[in-house]
Order: structure tokens, then C-alpha cells, then sequence
């Protein structure tokens, strides 16, 4: 059910549920990240490309006070892209 405990900013507050199946299956986990549809037609052809972004919640921060990487490696403000 969660493949990249790294995207769930969440994840602390339902920790207490995740030994009890009937309590986490009522757990709302939060991720980060943008969703958008493109259609287009290229020589009468329809396309449609979809974007998923991700942002990871183990380095945070704003643009100008987090910057680099953290002691465990983890880049700030990562964000993967499907």
C-alpha cells in the first residue's frame, strides 16, 4: 500500500494506526505533488501526455534556507516527475 514512504508528509501522525488493519485502512495519507493532462494533435493524430510530480518530505524547506544536501543524503526540496 506504501511503496515511497518518502512522499507521505503525513506518515508520523499514522504511525500509531499501522499495526491495527481496520484503523489504517481509515488513515488519509497527504502527498505533495501536481497532476496535469495535455491533448494534442500532431499530423491528425491524438496524443495525450500526463505529468505526475512527487515532492519528497525528508529534506524540506524554502528555496533560499534550504539548499544541498542533508546528513543522510537526501537532496532539499526533491521532487520526482513521472
Amino acid at each position: 500500500m506504501l511503496e515511497n514512504l518518502r512522499v507521505y508528509f503525513n506518515l508520523k501522525f499514522s504511525k500509531p494506526f499501522k499495526n491495527d488493519s481496520f484503523l489504517l485502512n481509515w488513515c488519509v495519507f497527504l502527498i505533495n505533488g501536481h497532476y496535469q493532462s495535455y491533448i494534442f494533435e500532431k499530423n491528425s493524430m491524438v496524443f495525450q501526455m500526463i505529468l505526475i510530480t512527487r515532492r519528497e518530505c525528508s529534506n524540506l524547506g524554502t528555496r533560499y534556507n534550504r539548499r544541498g544536501l542533508n546528513e543522510h543524503g537526501f537532496a532539499a526540496n526533491f521532487v520526482e516527475i513521472e
